[in-house]
C-alpha cells in the first residue's frame, strides 16, 4: 500500500523540478513557486510568497472488502493577478483568472506526465477549478488529484519514483 506522505513528496519534487513551472513563474512573478505541505494558519503566506501551491492528501479509502484503493489529494494554487482590468470599449477583463489558469495547466501537465514517466499507476484523474474570486486582486483554484488503488494480494506495489 502506498502512503500519502510518498505521493505528497513525489508530487512536491516533480513540481518544483519542472523547468517549465518555474520559467512562467519567475516571468509573471519575479519569483519562483513556493510548494507547501500542510499550513500555518496563524502565519499563512503573505502576498508577497505567491504563487503558492498547497499540497494537502486528503482522503485514502482502504478497505478489505474494496475492489480498489482510493486516495483523494486536493492542492490549492494562489497567485497575485493584476491590479487593473484591460478594458478596451465596454469590455473589461481581469487577466488574473487566465494567469491562474495557465500555471494550472502547467500544474497538470507535469503531474500528468510524472505520473506515466515515474510510477505504475494506471488510472487516475486531475482536475482544476477556480474559487470565487473573493480576495482580489489574489485568484486561487484547487487542483484535485484522484486515483484508484486495485486490491491486490501479493507484491503488486504502486511505485513513484
Amino acid at each position: 500500500m502506498i502512503s500519502n506522505k510518498e505521493i505528497k513528496n513525489f508530487i512536491m519534487d516533480k513540481i518544483l523540478a519542472d523547468a517549465p513551472i518555474d520559467h512562467f513563474c519567475v516571468a509573471n512573478f519575479n519569483r519562483s513557486l513556493l510548494v507547501m505541505s500542510g499550513i500555518n494558519e496563524a502565519k499563512p503566506p503573505e502576498a508577497e510568497d505567491y504563487p503558492v501551491f498547497l499540497i494537502d492528501p486528503i482522503d485514502k479509502t482502504i478497505g478489505e472488502s474494496n475492489s480498489n484503493f482510493t486516495h483523494q489529494i486536493l492542492c490549492h494554487l494562489v497567485i497575485t493577478g493584476d491590479t487593473e482590468p484591460l478594458v478596451v470599449g465596454n469590455r473589461i477583463e481581469h487577466t488574473g483568472t487566465d494567469v491562474l489558469e495557465e500555471l494550472g495547466d502547467l500544474i497538470i501537465d507535469c503531474l500528468k506526465k510524472n505520473i506515466d514517466a515515474y510510477s505504475n499507476l494506471e488510472m487516475f484523474d486531475i482536475s482544476f477549478f477556480h474559487n470565487p474570486i473573493n480576495a482580489f486582486p489574489h485568484y486561487s483554484g484547487a487542483i484535485e488529484i484522484n486515483f484508484e488503488v486495485p486490491n491486490i494480494i501479493g507484491c503488486n506495489k504502486i511505485t513513484f519514483n
